[in-house]
């Protein structure tokens, strides 16, 4: 409604086609291609955001359009290369960036003296306008219902688990938890494959990544407890239980059924470093961020309270400074996307095309991450142009170009547009939108069905582009980019671990925890990334569960290193124990640079020397953690602060089990 009221506006009330169009594709861009959901305030200051970034980019097309090709170019793959990488923010940034970047695509696809700029800038204002307006009186769009409910569920279900393992009597199993498997890594990949993924700098939308990573350190932890059937004491039986109940209530956060407001206290038992200190730290972890992300939801804040505006900078920039390294996922997509772009513009100069607009929209729809995926994108997007033409020839043909009819017809077909983009497939959307796009040129001028013929040609020329530099860039997408990128956040990582034990805390000449931790940040949020559009290439579901699990791993170390660095300025380790785990922690590493080189399928892990840590794989008389220790020098078992060793080395089983795994 807002693309036919802003074209309808133009044409009939102002007069003007330049008007007409750019308030049109205004209506298209914002409210057709960009998908902003969350509280109307946060909506409508998205639409606006976005409003006034096309009326700037229209300034710059119509100004470009008339320059010379080489500037042309460079302009082209500047703009488009810079908005798409902004991708990286997440949330609205992923959102908007296809509608922001049609704005520049339209401007200086369409060449047009300076004297029309006034008039397209007010077509922008217009489709703005209407599009904020509409985003105002919209109710709140809140997050997946069925987000809320996994994350609900998974929290609920740990709690169930965790009182099996500390209460005398067995519970009963409900049947709620058997009808409906879920699972961290199907949460995961759920949050990865939304189109919207909550993973920008607003705290509310990290808030749901966080919490996909505290799950998964949640369930590591009660895997384990479960696994090795800890014996525990009485007090500890006691504070699993607080904790327990702590998580009940990030459940009814969720769920709204209790304000985020009354946050109760945090748990007790978080001295040390055994299992109840790091059940606590992971659980006071849950509830900041159910209460950070039940917050948004029922109030429709995040991003405006007091000190969050330069958590907000300072989170964006840590990202964007994090994906300026070649295996980003959204660099090269950038990059790709640009190169591509720019040869649409000296291919529509050489050949003398007739709407660069055409070939560059045709270019940005097909590109794709992967080969594979761009030629399905190629095949439908001639067919579906085809199919349009063929559907719109006989509409035009049908109402005789009467514009009544055609008037009347719009809405329709931009409806059908819309709708199909989103709920069945390219290959209808485009039939939709090329049917769209013929009755509303025919508004304009009554040009027939032909011009489809020519609509047809640039699609195909910009398909054609998009193919040739989506197989000669990057051709195999994230699928080739997630080995290495995994590789280094579990290396990165444990390096964290193993700096945060240093006596020195990092006074040598070896990084410090501090350096260590923002390169395993770093590394978690490429690997995040690329595991996003690995989802997006792929429909196996081993191989993502694979990479989900090397991912949380990653991400564990990363939070262990957390937990070493902040328990240490409060807990008194022995040097026994120390001496204990610093060797731990070198096995530690060892098995990451294993598992990082298998990840990158390197023959190093085959070729180095087995690394045995596992107390599967170790003989009856070497299952002590001390073993190269003297006698005289080995601390009794009782010492409390041996868990430290019992942890570590606990890692390092897991990045076996890691490497076992990937070889089978």
């Amino acid at each position: 409604m807002v693309t036919f009221t802003g074209f309808a506006l133009g044409l009939w009330l102002f007069h003007s086609i330049e008007l007409a169009v750019f308030s049109g594709f205004a209506g298209i861009a914002i409210t057709g291609i960009a998908d902003f959901g969350g509280s109307r305030l946060f909506r409508t200051a998205a639409v606006a955001a976005a409003a006034l970034l096309g009326a700037a980019l229209v300034t710059l097309g119509t100004v470009m359009a008339t320059q010379p090709l080489w500037s042309q170019m460079v302009v082209m793959f500047s703009v488009v290369a810079a908005v798409a990488f902004a991708r990286v923010m997440g949330g609205y940034a992923l959102a908007g960036a296809d509608a922001v970047t049609l704005f520049y695509l339209l401007a200086s696809g369409s060449s047009a003296p300076t004297s029309a700029l006034p008039a397209r800038l007010a077509g922008v204002v217009v489709g703005g306008s209407l599009a904020a307006i509409v985003a105002s009186v919209q109710r709140d769009r809140a997050t997946s219902p069925e987000l809320v409910r996994m994350l609900s569920q998974l929290i609920s279900e740990a709690g169930f688990r965790l009182r099996r393992l500390v209460e005398v009597d067995e519970l009963p199993i409900p049947t709620a938890e058997l009808a409906v498997p879920i699972t961290s890594t199907s949460l995961r990949q759920f949050i990865d494959q939304r189109p919207d993924r909550p993973s920008g700098p607003i705290p509310s939308q990290r808030a749901v990544m966080y919490l996909a990573n505290d799950l998964e350190r949640l369930y590591g932890l009660l895997t384990r407890l479960e696994r090795y059937d800890m014996q525990l004491t009485y007090a500890q039986q006691n504070a699993l239980r607080g904790l327990s109940a702590r998580w009940a209530e990030a459940a009814t956060l969720l769920l709204g059924a209790r304000s985020p407001d009354v946050v109760a206290a945090p748990p007790e038992g978080c001295a040390g470093f055994d299992v109840v200190a790091r059940f606590s730290l992971v659980t006071q972890s849950i509830h900041d961020h159910a209460a950070s992300f039940a917050g948004s939801q029922t109030r429709g804040r995040g991003w405006l309270d007091t000190g969050e505006l330069r958590d907000l900078l300072r989170h964006a920039g840590r990202r964007f400074r994090a994906n300026i390294t070649p295996s980003s996922v959204r660099l090269q997509d950038s990059v790709r996307l640009g190169v591509g772009l720019m040869v649409g513009v000296l291919t529509v100069h050489l050949l003398g095309l007739h709407h660069g607009f055409w070939v560059a929209l045709a270019t940005l729809s097909v590109i794709k991450s992967d080969a594979k995926r761009t030629v399905r994108s190629l095949a439908e997007a001639v067919a579906g142009t085809a199919g349009g033409l063929g559907i719109a020839a006989a509409v035009i043909v049908t109402t005789g170009s009467h514009p009544g009819w055609l008037a009347a017809a719009l809405p329709l077909c931009l409806f059908a547009a819309f709708y199909a983009k989103g709920a069945l497939s390219f290959l209808v959307g485009q039939v939709a939108f090329t049917v769209a796009v013929l009755v509303m040129f025919n508004l304009l001028a009554p040009v027939g069905w032909t011009l489809g013929f020519v609509r047809l040609e640039d699609v195909a020329a910009g398909a054609l582009i998009g193919l040739v530099v989506g197989v000669l860039a990057w051709p195999r997408g994230a699928n080739a980019s997630i080995g290495s990128v995994a590789s280094r956040l579990v290396e990165a990582s444990s390096r964290y671990v193993v700096a945060a034990l240093s006596p020195s805390g990092g006074a040598s000449a070896e990084p410090g925890p501090t350096h260590r931790r923002q390169s395993a940040l770093d590394n978690s949020m490429l690997a995040d990334d690329a595991f996003a559009d690995f989802l997006n290439e792929h429909g196996d579901q081993a191989g993502a569960a694979h990479w989900a699990q090397v991912i949380s791993f990653g991400n564990r170390l990363r939070y262990a290193g957390d937990l070493l660095t902040a328990q240490r300025e409060h807990t008194a380790v022995t040097p026994h124990t120390l001496e204990r785990a610093t060797a731990a922690a070198a096995r530690l590493e060892k098995a990451c640079e294993q598992l990082a080189a298998s990840l990158r399928g390197s023959q190093q892990a085959e070729e180095s020397e087995p690394l045995v840590t596992s107390p599967v794989d170790r003989g009856a008389d070497d299952d002590r953690p001390d073993d190269d220790l003297p006698d005289d020098d080995r601390p009794d078992d009782g010492l409390p602060d041996d868990d430290l060793t019992t942890w570590i080395q606990d890692l390092a089983e897991s990045a076996c089990a890691l490497l076992h795994s990937g070889h089978d």
